[in-house]
């Protein structure tokens, strides 16, 4: 087929990357604004009557007639309209969706993608527009009316009008093309990651996958007249289904396929084949004729009226459809390279919303679908989640779980949840129909994969625990991987349909996290649980119930407040929930299977199962459990007398088992609001005395991230700066100092920790860095160092062999260095106070002092409890020197040694703490029921002392603004720091018999930097250690000297 000249374009309008986009909106709403008004009077569009002018103006009766015409145009343009300054008309602004209450049709503009910009061309007037976009955003996809496009740099939808909101779609989402209904308002788009079709809503942005499983798709259109919508599957077919995503059936089976047009007022459709051919069905694929044969490449393809256009790599063409064939006589092309895509305006009858018709609006998605009793008009069906599907005209409420597309997967597409069990057995996830016995594999695991840790999302998909990659995926492609801190070690997952919040047990640091289904927020709800083995969420009354192993049940609200313990037993290692009958069973290896009801009413105990206990479901009038080997099931009514065998599931060992059966009660999402008005994570409560809009008898309760603390107005979150830092067991631990609260109290994440030995000390002695969030500590023989704001595993700075252990550990913060001591265990050496330094990856040793080995009695001569104040540079310690014992005090060079106080009590432990605020020194006598504390000036002139009782032998003590904290081997309390006054246990929050190694409180007001410390700036100069004393001193490590530029030699 030759190529016709070019027609000469009259008319172009240049839009430069300057102009605002408000004028672009204007513009664009102005041209159809115009066209409508024109139309609506019987006249052609302004452009044609300019032609018409020129071409008859000879002819005096048209002259007069256009007299007329012109009078009429300047009584039209002063009613609706006026000029820009640049000559372009711009109307009153107007929405664009009053037209639809007309009996008109709306003049197209047809839209182009070229690179980045947007190029209209209308057919009245064959005249081209450039109306830029940001020239840096590349990758955008077109769609026609008020011009929506994709920008895939800042994933979102956009408009050129201010009528339609700006969306964002999922990070999981690749989209090739979309439409929009600008009946209902929605806009279809093709997501190329999980090969689907979605749909979002234009003012909720609501959004849903209507189909998935596709392969390949590359084009869609939409009927919106007939509630139809039809996709290209690229070079193999064409589907038609209803815009709900019902009834989706193959219409057209053809090779190379790759772009769809409408002709939605014949009901033809229009597609191309790469170097083929235009070929033309009716809506369900028969009537099949060729339109125009074609050796080029088509990239895509619209119809407007009785033309059709098409582009390929350098033009756009368009021909005069005549039978369903082109005329070869008004075949045209126009010069326009790498135009990509190109969508027109539909015409649409002037038809009223189905989804505004109905008598019962939808609570989520109103969808358009085609009608069984009246073919010219569309109905509606709803998305209602959890609703019941007698509301909406012939839409399932059962949501089908969308299976990944890959060589692992097996069974159907769409597997329906209702009456089914959810098994794991570890490298597989499986759908049980218990009512039939047939066994369905979802999910099987690639190498290193394993789900033994998932839980099920509405009837729509599975999440699990990957722990290989430190995430939580889903088996639909629709939710993009949520990454959590490798220092999470998840036992449990469970998932609040009512936010969306994902819950994990850590069964490391015995608590109960939450991560907010983007992924962004994770804190930790409840901690300082005994052994937390099972969880389970009521999404409708709002509670959360938590199994601690062979000891209780813990219930409280979804935000860890109002805990109470709903039972204590031996026999708990899994839980289960009966929605309907707010019923919680329970269960432990060979014993019975228990229950109680939420209000603890009604504790019933059933038969003994003679087995292990695994995992626990609840479905109907039937309990099921695992015992890692088979399913077994008892039925309630008979008080579980008879144990029935289930099945092994193809001879899998199953490790866990959830029931999805008929719970479809609704859930007020009274998050999915603004996200409740919380600036982190929203949960919802049954609290009532929250200063916000209460939704469907709820609250949004607002809670912070790790390391952040809610304030007063309970919605925004501030970083915390002053918490507790303490180790447990083999954990570090940060907690908020406000005891009041009994959630969300974490300010870092649980660390775990290692040593190699603790012979010698029955606790490890730490210290901490503020600015850089470093934990050192030791054992018996090394001194480590991890940081606790990130992920890094610890490091060992110090090794000692057997003649030596380590004792105590203090840090300068100012000048960073690390003072410990060096206890010797052979009588020819002595004990040394060392200080260790870090420069550029390499490290200095100095010896600061040396203290007489006692063969008789190992401790004397040794220091103990470090302490340091770096804005004087002393440090003090605990001796025994002959027959004194006493705290002394050295500067950190070695010098000045003076004896502060006399004691009765040396050992090991931290019993001297610094007031850094009012410069005063603590010291405690440790006894069973009464421990003397005192305190003095830092050369220990004025001493003063009051008692502490009823803690027994308090080892470590710290003191911060007005309190004094002390801890004993498993817990920590605070006093008054004058009188004792005031004590209040602040850790452990449950009965826990786990070793407790100090406490600090971290503060920047604790590790000031002083000006007048002359080591504060770089070191004060020196190569490798600066002492403040107070004059500045630099100094070498053990085997240099220091020369005359401070250098070492």
């Amino acid at each position: 087929m030759s190529a016709p000249s070019a027609p000469q374009l009259e008319e172009i309008q240049i839009f430069n990357e300057n102009f605002d986009a408000e004028s672009v909106s204007s513009f664009v709403e102005k041209r159809h604004e115009e066209d409508y008004r024109y139309k609506r009077f019987g006249f052609k569009t302004k452009f044609q009557t300019q032609r018409v002018l020129r071409e008859k103006c000879c002819n005096c009766y048209v002259a007069i007639t256009i007299i007329v015409f012109l009078i009429l145009l300047v009584i039209l343009v002063a009613l609706f309209g006026n000029k820009h300054s640049c000559g372009i008309y711009l109307s009153t602004y107007k929405k664009f969706e009053n037209y639809y209450n007309s009996s008109v049709n709306i003049s197209p503009v047809i839209y182009l993608q070229k690179k980045s910009d947007l190029v209209s061309f209308e057919p009245y007037h064959q005249s081209f527009s450039y109306i830029s976009t940001n020239s840096t955003e590349k990758e955008v996809i077109f769609a026609a009316n008020i011009a929506f496009w994709v920008n895939k740099k800042t994933r979102t939808i956009q408009s050129f009008s201010r009528n339609y909101p700006k969306i964002d779609y999922p990070n999981s989402w690749e989209p090739v093309a979309i439409d929009v209904d600008y009946v209902s308002k929605k806009i279809y788009v093709i997501n190329a990651v999980n090969m689907s079709i979605n749909v979002i809503d234009m003012y909720s942005k609501i959004f849903r996958a209507i189909i998935t499983g596709l392969d390949n798709p590359c084009d869609l259109a939409l009927d919106a007249n007939k509630g139809l919508i039809f996709i290209v599957e690229k070079s193999k077919l064409i589907i038609r289904a209803n815009m709900d995503g019902s009834f989706s059936k193959p219409i057209v089976q053809i090779d190379r396929v790759s772009s769809i047009a409408i002709d939605r007022d014949n009901e033809i459709i229009y597609w191309s084949n790469d170097f083929s051919s235009i070929t033309s069905s009716d809506y369900n694929g028969q009537s099949v004729m060729i339109l125009e044969k074609i050796s080029m490449s088509i990239r895509s393809s619209i119809i407007y009226e009785n033309k059709i256009f098409w582009t390929t790599n350098n033009s756009l063409w368009y021909c005069k459809i005549s039978n369903r064939t082109c005329d070869s006589n008004n075949v045209h092309s126009t010069p326009l390279a790498e135009a990509n895509l190109l969508k027109v305006v539909p015409r649409y009858s002037m038809m009223k919303n189905p989804c505004e018709e109905r008598e019962e609006p939808c609570e989520k998605l109103c969808l358009l679908r085609a009608s069984e009793h009246n073919s010219k008009v569309p109905d509606s069906s709803c998305w209602n989640q959890n609703s019941d599907s007698s509301q909406c005209k012939g839409y399932s409420d059962r949501y089908p779980i969308q299976i990944a597309s890959t060589k692992n997967s097996s069974g159907a597409d769409n597997q329906d949840l209702s009456n089914s069990l959810i098994l794991s057995d570890g490298s597989s996830i499986l759908i049980f129909k218990y009512k039939n016995g047939s066994i369905i594999t979802l999910k099987h695991g690639m190498m290193n994969e394993n789900f033994h840790i998932f839980d099920v999302y509405l009837n729509e998909t599975v999440f699990w625990v990957d722990e290989s990659t430190s995430s939580i995926k889903s088996l639909s492609h629709d939710f993009s991987p949520i990454n959590y801190p490798k220092r999470w070690k998840p036992k449990v997952l469970k998932i609040d349909i009512g936010s969306t919040n994902f819950y994990l047990i850590d069964s490391v640091a015995s608590t109960v996290n939450i991560i907010e289904r983007q992924g962004t927020h994770r804190g930790i709800v409840v901690s300082d649980l005994a052994k937390p083995c099972d969880l389970a969420l009521d999404p409708v009354k709002r509670y959360m119930f938590i199994a601690q192993y062979h000891d209780s049940i813990l219930k409280s609200s979804m935000n860890g407040e109002n805990m109470t313990v709903l039972v204590r037993s031996v026999d708990i290692s899994t839980i289960a929930i009966d929605y309907k009958t707010q019923t919680l069973y329970w269960g432990a290896d060979y014993a019975n299977i228990n229950s109680i009801q939420f209000d603890r009413n009604n504790r019933k105990i059933y038969s003994n199962t003679w087995s292990k206990i695994s995992s626990l479901a609840v479905s109907g009038n039937t309990i099921f459990w695992s015992d890692n080997l088979a399913l077994w099931y008892c039925e309630i009514s008979s008080n579980c007398k008879i144990k029935h065998f289930a099945g092994n599931a193809g001879n899998t060992k199953i490790t866990n088992v959830f029931s999805y059966g008929e719970y479809q009660r609704n859930v007020i999402a009274v998050c999915k609001i603004k996200n409740g008005n919380c600036q982190q994570i929203c949960i919802p409560s049954a609290r009532m005395k929250l200063p916000v809009e209460r939704v469907g008898g709820y609250y949004p309760s607002c809670a912070c991230s790790t390391g952040w603390e809610l304030q007063a107005d309970e919605r925004n979150c501030s970083p915390i700066m002053d918490f507790m830092l303490y180790t447990q067991k083999n954990l570090i631990k940060g907690r908020i100092l406000n005891s009041t609260k009994a959630s969300f109290t974490e300010a870092i994440l649980p660390t775990a920790f290692h040593t190699e030995s603790q012979i010698y000390k029955g606790m490890i002695d730490f210290d901490f860095d503020i600015r850089s969030g470093n934990f050192y500590f030791n054992d018996d023989f090394n001194i480590y160092v991890i940081n606790v704001f990130d992920d890094k595993e610890q490091i060992t700075l110090v090794h000692v062999n057997e003649s030596y252990q380590l004792k105590d550990v203090t840090y300068d913060w100012i000048t960073g260095d690390l003072y410990y001591v060096q206890k010797s265990n052979d009588v020819e050496n002595s004990h040394v106070l060392m200080v260790l330094k870090t420069l550029n990856n390499v490290q200095y040793r100095r010896s600061v002092n040396f203290f007489t080995h006692d063969l008789n009695f190992p401790m004397k001569g040794s220091p103990h409890a470090l302490v340091i104040h770096p804005k004087f540079g002393y440090i003090y310690y605990t001796a025994w020197n002959a027959t004194r014992k006493d705290i002394q005090r050295t500067s950190t060079f070695g010098k000045g040694l003076k004896e502060i106080a006399s004691i009765d009590y040396h050992n090991m432990y931290r019993t001297i703490a610094i007031d850094y605020e009012k410069d005063k020194i603590y010291y405690l006598f440790s006894s069973w029921k009464v421990s003397p504390i005192h305190y003095t000036d830092l050369d220990g002139v004025e001493t003063k002392k009051f008692n502490v009782t009823d803690i027994p032998y308090p080892i470590t003590i710290f003191i911060y603004k007005d309190w004094l904290y002390l801890s004993n081997s498993t817990s920590i309390w605070r006093l008054n720091k004058y009188d004792g006054g005031q004590a209040e246990k602040m850790i452990p929050r449950f009965p826990s018999m786990e070793t407790i190694s100090g406490v600090r409180i971290v503060s920047p007001s604790l590790q000031l930097m002083y000006d007048n410390n002359p080591c504060t700036i770089n070191n004060g100069g020196c190569q490798q250690f600066c002492f403040a004393i107070p004059q500045k001193i630099c100094a070498c490590k053990d085997d240099q000297s220091i020369r005359n530029d401070n250098y070492c030699a």
